[in-house]
């Protein structure tokens, strides 16, 4: 069980594989159910419960948090705006997740993908200097 795993100093392979599920798929409680092989019944249920607990233990634990921080420093800056983005759409996907977030959550994710701005690279030769790029930042108009 986790508990006897988060007083250790040393990180189990099931805390390993606790952090790299989390890593991917940011929530805890499915990552402790997954990593620790767990049967749970559904959301209300006393075995759910425990899990999330197990799994928010976890996250606590410094060297659970010290492997995360590892793994999650590796990710590239595209991976991460990716997990992001995977994350949002948990948001709008969940059932349970009120209709503001899953606005708001939606709202992130046009924002993420550029949506709001078109930005444009423009080449420009000026007679007496050199080549210069100028960004050109162009906003949609709410009001229209």
């Amino acid at each position: 069980m986790a508990c006897s795993d988060i007083k250790k100093k040393k990180l189990t392979p099931k805390m390993k594989r606790f952090a790299e599920l989390y890593v991917t798929n940011g929530n805890a409680t499915r990552s402790y159910i997954e990593a620790y092989n767990k049967e749970v019944g559904d959301i209300n249920s006393a075995s759910y419960k425990l899990c999330k607990n197990e799994g928010y233990l976890l996250l606590k634990n410094e060297v659970v948090k010290e492997y995360i921080e590892e793994l999650t420093s590796q990710r590239s800056p595209l991976a991460k705006k990716e997990w992001i983005i995977d994350k949002l759409l948990q948001i709008v996907n969940d059932p349970d997740s009120k209709d503001s977030d899953k606005i708001k959550a939606m709202d992130s994710i046009l924002k993420c993908l550029g949506a709001y701005t078109t930005n444009q690279n423009i080449n420009a030769k000026v007679e007496g200097t050199t080549e210069t790029i100028i960004r050109v930042s162009i906003e949609d108009d709410e009001d229209e």
